[in-house]
């Protein structure tokens, strides 16, 4: 049995964090793309893979160390499948079944119950139907698509072929989050029922917007000039619109200002966008602008 644990390289009380974080690195060095025609990267890949399916569904990882506490692949009660040899492309034939090959959650499944189980309900609460594998894929979407929403496609190696599909990005999907593929995942070679496809989105950063759940943030530059007597200025919103901002006189450096309605809309919810000031204070005067602030901290009596 595979230590899923030891190929990416966690410890057996990490956490769903740390094993995507270690997943993401070790998905990124061995991904096909990364190494064409490199055979070995590209088994190492489906083994980070098949890892990761495990370790980042709670109730798979649950099934998964209670095998392991029950001593598949370690030898207690004197039981341990590796006596068997490699399952991969080897027919082994007792008891009453035949098996070829080896699917962990659906082959696995089924020894077990034939060996242990044969008229009884089967632990740890797997059911009676076995799915093939997830698959997991990551994209990445421009900053604009996670707030507009639409469509994205994108591609990843299946069953040694390229396979492109196309998904709906919701309308305020967030960095990180998942989309389901239903069906679209391996088939178990037991039952031939599809696992699903699992998409994390990443959500590639603005130059000029930042997000803060469903509140969007910005930040404009005002000249000296702009900050003390005042003034208006457009700025870009998410939506592709511009909005008429009034700057009134003595606006503060740091100052922030609230457009509202103008953020993420989510679950029929929109936030507001927020517009930081930064004032700019100049480097360099010509003679006239120095003679004009000299007058100016002489009427408010500054030392300069």
């Amino acid at each position: 049995m595979k230590d899923y644990y030891t190929i990416l390289g966690v410890r057996e009380d990490a956490g769903l964090e740390e094993i995507k974080k270690a997943y993401r690195r070790l998905a990124k060095q061995y991904h096909p793309d990364a190494n064409p025609g490199n055979k070995t990267a590209e088994e190492k890949f489906k083994e980070i893979s098949e890892a990761y399916d495990v370790l980042s569904d709670p109730q798979k990882r649950q099934q998964y160390d209670q095998m392991r506490k029950y001593g598949f692949g370690t030898g207690t009660q004197g039981f341990d499948f590796q006596d068997f040899g490699n399952f991969a492309g080897r027919t082994w034939r007792g008891s009453d079944f035949t098996f070829e090959g080896f699917d962990f959650f659906g082959d696995l499944k089924d020894i077990f119950e034939r060996f242990f189980y044969r008229d009884q309900e089967f632990p740890f609460g797997f059911s009676k139907t076995s799915k093939g594998n997830d698959i997991h894929a990551e994209i990445r979407i421009p900053f604009v698509l996670s707030i507009s929403g639409g469509k994205t496609s994108f591609t990843i190696l299946k069953d040694q072929k390229r396979v492109t599909y196309a998904v709906q990005i919701p309308p305020g999907i967030e960095d990180g989050e998942q989309i389901r593929l239903k069906g679209q995942g391996y088939r178990s070679s037991r039952t031939q029922e599809p696992g699903d496809l699992i998409v994390t989105v990443r959500v590639e950063p603005h130059r000029f917007f930042k997000r803060q759940g469903r509140d969007i943030h910005c930040e404009i530059t005002l000249n000296l000039a702009q900050a003390v007597l005042g003034t208006s200025v457009k700025v870009n919103t998410v939506h592709g619109k511009k909005v008429l901002l009034k700057i009134p006189p003595g606006t503060q450096n740091g100052t922030v200002f609230r457009i509202p309605n103008m953020g993420v809309e989510r679950n029929g919810v929109r936030g507001d966008q927020y517009v930081t000031v930064r004032v700019e204070i100049p480097t360099h005067l010509s003679q006239e602008e120095e003679e004009l602030m000299a007058k100016f901290a002489k009427m408010h009596k500054m030392r300069h």
